[in-house]
């Protein structure tokens, strides 16, 4: 029988979950209106010129204008390219919906193994709140968001990540898992870790954790997951396979000439710990809404399943603080991770674009003190009602304050990424029309930049930019020069 008190937590968790699609959706939105710029450009003209496997071949053993080491990247810039400019206006929303839907089976299907009754609205309500505050984390949204070139390298693999984490979180569950779903596994991480050196070093990281984890629970006698560390040394198998694909990549030499490198360890270590440290350090600053909201979140979710658990026990001081331990290292860990390859190659600290690992890192890491503290206010503090009535106001304010002023922003955006398109498409066309007349040399409206650092085609047609979308639309001149943009 429905009691008034669970009618009451159906409609917050429903109007949360509202909430938060509200802004996700609009980034979608948003997404709708992107086509090819700055790099974008790169990966489709010598896809087309070079054919698909032999740019995939040619790219990853010489030199090319983008990372052709990055193996996982090249392919699925290919299979983009096949769509053509569509791919990147429905790519956001793609990357959006599997997000969700990857974190949303991953934390139910964990925290059933646990014995913790998660609904699928909890646990929606969870994934989106992952989904929505590591966007709003992210330094430079527009560009891990919208942007394909930074997007795939970047969330991508995160994605991937979400989906392997799923995968491992169920056939760990068997006593043996078969050779076939331990060889699937070996196979999203090594796909997973080819998109970007920055992702593959929080996945390798991860992984190494997983392990020890899986062989303390095993020698623990915990058989929650019998299968566990089968499935995660695959996954440390595939993590290490495509970290070790990267690494030697002839491609990879060619990138690193005439780079800074960090070549002694003593530095490399202190510049990675030195950029974590500035990171994490900007959150209380920069994201202290986004942070407290999540954390907000997760309290209020921790609670819950605490209290809807029968025969709730009170865990020792020494088992909170070894959680809270565990969650601590691996948040900091990974953001140390994302730091390293920058700090390797460059002795540099990474671009906005790539710090959206850091970001989700993070809203992780948070998001897991504030479950843990939810147990512990659950199983600790007296006088539930007055405790359950304060998180839900607490997490009402976190549902409604950013996501309604992320918003907001969005809207007021979303006319400018619309005229961009509408301009990008008529020149588009233009360009095409042109070419099946029998023209080479082309001259088209100069439109701006709609993602943040990255470039359009200029009016020089020796623009590299430009050189790019000469082998795209099998031009020998291109030059963005006409006026009509502000018109």
């Amino acid at each position: 029988m429905t009691t008034l008190g669970q009618l009451g937590r159906l409609n917050i968790l429903t109007l949360g979950c509202l909430t938060l699609a509200l802004p996700l959706a609009l980034y979608a939105w948003t997404g709708t209106n992107l086509r090819y710029t700055g790099d974008d450009y790169c990966y489709a003209g010598l896809f087309r010129q070079n054919g698909f496997w032999e740019t995939i071949r040619s790219t990853y053993l010489g030199p090319s204008p983008f990372h052709g080491n990055r193996y996982s990247l090249t392919f699925f810039s290919g299979l983009a390219g096949i769509v053509g400019p569509t791919a990147s206006a429905v790519l956001p929303t793609l990357s959006i919906l599997t997000l969700v839907g990857g974190l949303t089976y991953a934390l139910v299907v964990g925290a059933r193994a646990f014995s913790l009754r998660l609904t699928l609205l909890q646990g929606l309500l969870a994934a989106e709140g992952l989904a929505f505050y590591g966007f709003t984390m992210s330094p430079e949204l527009a560009q891990s968001l919208y942007w394909r070139s930074g997007t795939l390298p970047y969330l991508m693999p995160l994605v991937m990540i979400t989906l392997l984490a799923g995968a491992m979180l169920t056939m760990a569950r068997r006593e043996r898992p078969a050779a076939i779903h331990l060889g699937l596994v070996l196979g999203l991480a090594l796909m997973a870790g080819g998109f970007s050196e920055t992702a593959t070093a929080m996945q390798l990281t991860l992984m190494l954790l997983a392990v020890v984890l899986a062989i303390a629970a095993r020698r623990g006698k915990d058989r929650r997951f019998p299968g566990a560390v089968r499935v995660v040394t695959s996954a440390l198998i595939g993590t290490i396979f495509a970290f070790v694909l990267l690494a030697v990549a002839p491609a990879t030499q060619y990138a690193l000439s005439g780079l800074d490198q960090a070549t002694s360890v003593a530095r490399l270590l202190r510049l990675s710990g030195f950029h974590a440290y500035l990171f994490l350090h900007g959150i209380p600053f920069r994201q202290a809404l986004p942070a407290l909201a999540v954390f907000a979140v997760f309290l209020w979710l921790g609670l819950n399943l605490a209290w809807g658990n029968q025969g709730l026990t009170t865990s020792s001081w020494r088992r909170y603080f070894v959680v809270g331990l565990v969650i601590g290292l691996s948040w900091l860990a990974s953001v140390f991770a994302t730091m390293m390859p920058s700090a390797y190659a460059q002795s540099s600290y990474p671009p906005g674009r790539a710090l959206i690992t850091a970001a989700f890192a993070s809203a992780l890491g948070i998001a897991g003190f504030g479950a843990l503290a939810g147990h512990f206010v659950a199983s600790h503090v007296g006088r539930p009602e007055l405790t359950r009535l304060a998180a839900t106001l607490l997490l009402l304010a976190a549902v409604t304050l950013v996501p309604f002023s992320v918003s907001r922003s969005t809207l007021l955006n979303l006319p400018a990424y619309q005229r961009w398109s509408r301009f990008w498409d008529e020149r588009d066309l233009q360009i095409r029309e042109l070419r099946g007349l029998g023209q080479s040399e082309v001259e088209v409206v100069l439109i701006d930049k709609i993602i943040p650092d990255v470039a359009e085609l200029q009016p020089d047609p020796d623009y590299w930019y430009n050189n790019c979308a000469e082998w795209y639309y099998d031009l020998d001149r291109l030059s963005a020069n006409l006026p009509g943009w502000d018109s």
